[in-house]
């Protein structure tokens, strides 16, 4: 099963007279449980590509099939229920609710999923326990660390059990020990779950840790390298 699936995919920033277009012709498939790297200077259109495959912008030309859908022209509701379902995000700026506890920011996307309150709080203690944040289900972000605070924003992702996990530059505020550990927290999951997961970077090093790495420039995809 290729839970992704992209053909001649394009994408058009339209600014007012201007258009900039940032996509060109892209073709990429993905396997099921794979570690895929998005990587390449800024500009070159890999955030575009992730957002696109996260549903959070429409594509102006090509095709897009995530996890058996075919989200190319869903309406903005058909993708708010299309991302529920399917996905979990994980952000450089980790985007916790500072007046949230790290139980109550990881539980927030079951409330959206209908999930009773009692398991809901089961559910996140849960993934934050395994995350290794048990001494943390009480603190708000800014009592924790940046590595910290990244793992509370990977167990929010990993809370609603999506498939797919999307990660655009999850290292890019951490310090190198903290950056080694959510890359080897992000490889655990990977292994462990059978997560299918892409990862955002420009850093071709982290890049190599994933078992395959889409190098992009100029909105063009250059060049491919397997690792695993």
């Amino acid at each position: 099963m290729e839970p992704i699936r992209i053909e001649n995919l394009e994408h058009t920033f339209h600014m007012g007279r201007l258009d900039v277009q940032v996509l060109y012709g892209v073709n990429l498939a993905v396997k099921e449980g794979e570690f895929l790297s998005l990587c390449g200077s800024s500009g070159s259109g890999k955030t575009t590509l992730l957002n696109l495959i996260g549903g959070l912008m429409k594509p102006t030309g090509g095709m897009l099939k995530v996890n058996g859908h075919d989200i190319t022209n869903y309406s903005e509701n058909q993708l708010c229920h299309f991302r529920r379902g399917n996905l979990g995000f994980i952000f450089q700026s980790y985007n916790l609710l500072p007046a949230l506890t790290a139980l109550d920011n990881v539980a927030l996307p079951l409330i959206f999923a209908g999930v009773k309150p009692e398991q809901r709080r089961e559910r996140a203690e849960a993934i934050l326990v395994r995350v290794g944040l048990e001494d943390r289900l009480h603190h708000h972000p800014d009592e924790m660390s940046g590595g910290q605070q990244q793992r509370v924003a990977i167990a929010r992702a990993l809370v609603s059990h999506p498939p797919i996990i999307l990660a655009d530059e999850p290292t890019g505020n951490l310090d190198t020990a903290n950056g080694e550990e959510i890359m080897a927290l992000m490889r655990e999951i990977n292994q462990t779950e059978g997560k299918t997961i892409i990862m955002v970077t420009h850093d071709p090093e982290k890049a190599r840790r994933c078992d395959r790495v889409i190098y992009l420039r100029d909105g063009h995809i250059v060049n491919e390298e397997v690792t695993a």
